[in-house]
């Protein structure tokens, strides 16, 4: 049963690419829609439930590109699909990533005379990121959302700050935001970020 697995995979699974943190890997995996919700922030139709083979390294926070669909997935759980009392694959819940996100830092630099220049340096640009309007269905399914957020977004979960400044692009369109938290404890290895709308005047 676990060649059988094995040989479904490949031979019905399409061609993907994994990025972590510091790794990349091409890879197949069989990808299709999940039968469940796994968090009330997420329509339905936004999850993917995917196959990989067992060797394949897939640390949750990963983001998985199809090379067919050319759809972008951000990796949030996984667990062992074991068969014979072996490892025959490893299952993958997946958000579907609907917008890209760059976060820039803002830093202090000083002149030989002291004087004081604020520069913004870009940390991470055009990440793929699932991002959800916050409406009062949410609110009530989730209380313990910010009072403030308007967004939820999830993400690889790179070393982010509150301070930081964050613009969300879904096509032509650009949100400049404010971050008001960044939960790294929701799923091992991505981020939960809730957010607002920047009303500061952005330099």
């Amino acid at each position: 049963m676990i060649d059988d697995k094995r040989d479904i995979i490949i031979s019905e699974g399409v061609p993907v690419d994994v990025y972590g943190v510091n790794y990349a890997v091409s890879t197949v995996a069989i990808i299709g829609r999940a039968s469940t919700s796994t968090s009330t922030l997420i329509a339905l139709e936004s999850h993917r439930r995917a196959n990989f083979l067992p060797e394949v390294p897939l640390p949750c926070g990963s983001t998985v590109y199809n090379n067919v669909t050319r759809e972008r997935y951000v990796i949030i759980s996984t667990f062992d699909e074991v068969l014979e009392g072996e490892k025959a694959a490893t299952i993958c819940i997946m958000y579907l990533c609907n917008a890209e996100l760059t976060v820039s830092s803002v830093l202090e630099d000083a002149d030989e005379n002291g004087n004081i220049t604020l520069i913004e340096v870009e940390k991470y640009k055009n990440v793929p990121v699932h991002i959800t309007q916050v409406n009062a269905e949410l609110r009530q399914m989730d209380p313990g959302l910010s009072p403030d957020a308007e967004y939820v977004i999830y993400m690889t979960g790179y070393d982010l700050d509150i301070l930081d400044k964050f613009v969300v692009r879904k096509g032509s369109r650009e949100l400049a935001l404010k971050v008001l938290s960044c939960d790294y404890f929701v799923f091992d290895g991505a981020v939960q970020i809730q957010a607002g709308t920047e009303t500061r005047r952005q330099s």
